[in-house]
């Protein structure tokens, strides 16, 4: 019998039944305790002991609880309310009828909230100020924008001691500091932009007087807020209230979060980042009010107020947190998966099925590849039992014939012949199951016999708590030894199956903030850090082993755009989760994350409808990543019917489930239009990557000034050229479009029109509002008919990444433009010439203001030139 309590709980959305509440309580507070009883036989009691300000305070018999869908054993212990600053400590102890156990002695610190209360002094050095208060000093640094710390009261604050601070930070920003009362400024040409005044600081402080939260209220300038990682709720969270930590919720995220970041910027062009890694609060409800979590042993917090426009503010936020990693060329043309291809056979079906409807791709993932025990080696396979001590190789094993992988290399061979790279899923943990083969028994012990994994504050190894891999271990990513371990039995899957990347799944397991990694850090911050440690350790791996390879992530947390590229997660077929996706996306590029994708049409529950998959494909077309996945066969949320057992959202599924053909053909369309555009895609993530722009860019990038596109959440600019607004209401055949000042060229109906307006577009399924910028040269690849923008076959231009059938400009007006590529081409198309340096000798400039017969784009035809490049 086991006795599960862990008193933060592990989502901070659900109560899982045994956690604490509230877990960090405040004078006043009523504090419940819950406990589960995992594997008890027969009738079951728990009692808790507990002592209160040091003193032994009567056992707590536990209150049975019943919990839905749940049959184990619950218990709740009312401490009551504490109405004074104290230390409490407890003890569980259950019994079952055959054995009795007992808990570690957890602990807790009762709160009461104080004010910061007056300067006891303010100094002042050459770029820096100090105010020392009874609790804790603020350092406001102004040597590199500014810069404000919390600081244990302890700390050596150098300098003159004077009443107040004036100075001048150049840029037109000036900064004031006033020791009583207390409030400094940042002002920007004699406008206040930020204001923080000593009486609207708070803290939470134990019976020691240390530091456990800290809250403070700035008055900012700008009635929009943007930013806080990938947010599926809105853009603008001014107004909102968030946590912001890690969160793994299936579907319907909501306010929760993948991928978190501690950033914002406002319509009045102001920029915040913290580099806390612990729980941060945002309340954007009445005003602005930040809450932080410190460590009562050496308070700190850190954050930078930064000014300038959104795009010099993203660059700042690389700056600070790292800048941007470029995927390959292949990474940006197309994804096929699904959690179904559990077989070599089924793999295979999926080439034959690319081949036989003519579609590209050049990507093709496996999620369900492996034994689903070790996560490294393929299912069915055979092997004499593999030493710890020496890295793995494909010799190592034996693939039946009649296996579910028989020939894992020939099928490699095959992925890579069709012009698709291999991807292959992964998970943090060293998995727990009843029936574990030899080999998982073997890692698991050398594992825990080595200290590879995250261990509990009292020695023994964490334990997923619960959910999903439940009860296994968790591999420890900064623990070097750890990581030349784990990827001993990878590397083979790079080096001798041509593997190009991991989609790095999961992440978020690290729950209970007492546990303890390698690096000293506990699960208070390791939490939000945890899978930067890991999904690095796979990037790394292909940089060591100089592999042109990504990983794939769904986790992650400040500095995540240094391992790219992330993903959405897990969301139902639905519309409204198709919105939520691309307010995911801009939310994202908002915070740094220049390169996200999507599942195409939702990936779980019922199939999506031919319309939400063909506009979610139109999209997804014009996106950093285009993708399609399913979830497993079996379902996530039902026992997925026998005779819609292949849920694949691959376009050819649908169309046989919904006995319609116009599905292959209006995704080939796009699917094409994707592979042509891939010249203007790799060039502008190459710029992407430089300035910190993302790919897919909110239009308050490029229009800051203009307050309209701060209320405009379903607009976007994919590249620096093309303004798409992808249509995501069911039955909507038109949609209103807002085009920012300047002339736009209509890219799939033709024609120009004139912006600083709305505008309504009337769209065919297979067609997505898109405008291009005029003065545009988009760099294009076309096939040899020089075709392009059509439902039929003849329209393809392949999936080869390293070549040019016909590279092209598409030219809207007075065209300049480059392109950027891999191949070593550098090309700037100006006034009808085109200079630069490469291999490429000669480009074709289309007119796209001029009719012709040259070339055929979206069935209008267009002339072209032959133009040279000059050196």
């Amino acid at each position: 019998m086991q006795i599960k309590h862990m008193p933060c709980g592990t989502h901070h959305f659900a109560d899982v039944g045994y956690e604490r509440y509230p877990y960090q309580p405040v004078r006043g507070d009523r504090v419940m305790v819950q406990v589960r009883l995992d594997d008890a036989v027969g009738s079951t009691s728990a009692v808790l002991h507990w002592t209160k300000a040091g003193h032994k305070m009567p056992s707590i018999q536990g209150k049975p609880l019943s919990w839905p869908n749940d049959n184990r054993p619950f218990f709740a212990f009312d401490l009551g309310e504490f109405d004074e600053l104290c230390q409490a400590a407890y003890t569980i102890e259950a019994q079952d009828e055959v054995e009795k156990a007992t808990t570690k002695t957890y602990r807790f610190e009762v709160l009461g909230e104080e004010p910061l209360g007056g300067a006891k002094e303010l100094r002042q050095g050459k770029s820096r100020a100090y105010a020392v208060f009874e609790r804790v000093a603020i350092c406001l640094d102004w040597s590199d924008g500014l810069k404000v710390e919390i600081l244990p009261v302890a700390v050596e604050a150098s300098g003159e001691a004077v009443e107040s601070v004036q100075q001048t930070l150049g840029d037109q920003l000036s900064i004031s500091i006033q020791k009583q009362p207390f409030v400094w400024q940042l002002k920007r040409s004699s406008k206040t932009v930020v204001e923080v005044q000593g009486e609207a600081v708070r803290l939470l402080v134990d019976r020691t007087g240390a530091v456990h939260r800290l809250t403070y209220r700035p008055t900012i300038a700008g009635q929009h807020l943007v930013g806080f990682g990938e947010r599926f709720d809105t853009v603008d969270q001014m107004g909102k209230e968030l946590l912001c930590r890690i969160a793994e919720k299936f579907t319907r995220q909501g306010e929760n979060s993948y991928l978190p970041i501690p950033f914002f910027m406002t319509d009045a062009g102001l920029g915040w980042f913290s580099s806390t890694q612990r729980r941060l609060w945002f309340d954007g409800r009445d005003g602005v009010a930040l809450t932080f979590e410190t460590d009562p042993n050496h308070p700190h917090v850190e954050e930078w107020w930064l000014v300038g426009k959104p795009q010099e503010l993203l660059g700042r936020l690389h700056d600070l947190t790292g800048r941007a990693a470029l995927p390959p060329k292949w990474a940006f043309g197309i994804w096929i998966s699904a959690n179904g291809w559990n077989t070599q056979q089924e793999t295979m079906e999926q080439l034959e099925a690319l081949a036989r409807y003519q579609l590209p791709a050049t990507v093709m993932v496996l999620e369900a590849w492996s034994d689903e025990h070790t996560f490294c080696i393929f299912n069915d396979a055979e092997y004499d039992p593999l030493s710890q001590d020496r890295p793995y190789t494909y010799g190592d094993f034996r693939f039946p014939q009649g296996g579910k992988w028989p020939d894992p290399k020939a099928m490699a061979e095959a992925i890579k012949d069709a012009g698709l790279n291999l991807v292959l899923w992964q998970i943090p943990v060293i998995k727990y199951t009843p029936d574990a083969c030899q080999q998982l028994q073997e890692d698991e012990a050398y594992a825990l016999a080595n200290g590879y994994c995250v261990m509990n504050d009292d020695g023994t190894p964490y334990r997923l708590t619960d959910h999903w891999f439940g009860n296994s271990l968790l591999l420890d990513f900064t623990n070097p030894a750890a990581v030349k371990w784990w990827f001993s039995k990878r590397e083979y899957l790079v080096k001798e199956l041509n593997v190009k990347g991991f989609k790095t799944d999961g992440g978020e397991f690290l729950f209970d903030d007492t546990a303890i990694v390698h690096n000293g850090q506990t699960g208070a911050t390791a939490h939000n850090t945890y899978p930067g440690h890991y999904i690095k350790a796979y990037h790394d791996l292909f940089q060591e082993l100089g592999v042109e390879g990504v990983t794939f992530s769904r986790a992650g947390f400040t500095g995540a755009q240094t391992q790219p590229i992330h993903w959405a997660g897990d969301q139902l077929s639905e519309w409204s989760e198709f919105r939520a996706q691309l307010t995911a996306g801009l939310s994202a590029g908002l915070s740094g994350i220049p390169f996200w994708s999507f599942d195409i049409g939702g990936f779980a529950g019922d199939f999506p409808t031919p319309e939400l998959y063909l506009r979610a494909t139109a999209m997804a077309a014009f996106c950093p990543v285009m993708q399609w996945h399913a979830e497993p066969r079996s379902g996530q949320f039902y026992y997925t019917d026998r005779e819609r057992w292949v849920n694949d959202r691959s376009p050819w599924n649908l169309a046989s489930l919904y006995n319609d053909p116009s599905i292959i053909h209006i995704y080939r369309k796009f699917a094409n239009l994707r592979m042509n555009l891939l010249p203007y895609i790799y060039s502008e993530a190459i710029h992407c990557a430089k300035t910190a722009r993302p790919l897919m860019a909110h239009l308050l990038i490029d229009w800051p000034e203009d307050p309209t596109v701060w209320e405009i959440h379903d607009q976007y600019m994919f590249g620096r050229d093309l303004l798409v607004a992808p249509i995501v209401y069911e039955g909507a055949n038109q949609r209103t479009v807002y085009l920012p000042e300047g002339m736009w060229h209509n890219l799939f109906q033709g024609g120009t029109v004139m912006g600083g307006r709305t505008i309504t577009y009337t769209c065919p399924m297979d067609e997505i509002p898109v405008f291009v910028r005029d003065g545009s040269a988009i760099p294009i690849n076309l096939n040899e008919a020089l075709t392009a923008g059509t439902v039929e076959v003849s329209g393809g231009v392949g999936n080869d990444t390293q070549r040019y059938t016909q590279l092209a400009f598409l030219c809207f007006g007075s065209a300049q433009g480059e392109l950027e590529d891999d191949l070593g081409n550098h090309l700037v198309i100006e006034e009808g010439r085109v200079r630069g340096t490469g291999p490429m000798t000669e480009v074709l400039l289309v007119d796209m203001t001029q009719p012709g017969s040259h070339v055929q784009l979206f069935g209008r035809g267009y002339s072209a030139r032959r133009v040279l490049v000059s050196r």
